[in-house]
């Protein structure tokens, strides 16, 4: 899958409102891609799921990894990854082009409540009580 992005003259909605459906379980968070043609919509199901805004808002294709429920997702400056925080205390990455797992991030003794990047780090907050800087350069 790729994410191709319109010219603003295809950048209409098909109708004025959508209901986005395909999760088993509670939605706990959603956010549009930095182009703001795709969202991503994630919870207790432990999915990711990805829908294409301005083509009848359809599901481009699903995110699985987590052993628990996500909590928090953001998308990277290019529309080109996502990353994830979870109730299984572990954080993920995601190739938005293929839609598979990139990388883990564990560290974290409890749920991993709010993710956010900038650029190669990853800053993650817990209920251990920790927030931790991740860089993603590096391996380990």
């Amino acid at each position: 899958m790729a994410l191709v992005t319109l010219d603003n003259n295809q950048r209409k909605l098909s109708a004025p409102t959508f209901q986005l459906s395909g999760h088993s379980g509670d939605v706990l968070c959603t956010k549009f891609s930095p182009c703001g043609e795709f969202t991503a919509s994630a919870g207790s199901d432990k999915l990711v799921l990805v829908w294409d805004i301005f083509r009848n808002c359809q599901n481009l294709g699903t995110c699985k990894g987590h052993k628990n429920s996500i909590l928090d997702l953001k998308w990277g400056s290019q529309s080109l990854s996502l990353i994830t925080a979870s109730a299984d205390k572990c954080i993920m990455t995601w190739d938005t082009t293929s839609l598979t797992k990139a990388r883990t991030f564990k560290g974290h003794d409890a749920n991993v409540n709010s993710v956010d990047l900038h650029e190669d780090q990853v800053v993650s907050a817990s209920d251990d009580s920790t927030v931790k800087l991740w860089d993603q350069r590096v391996r380990q």
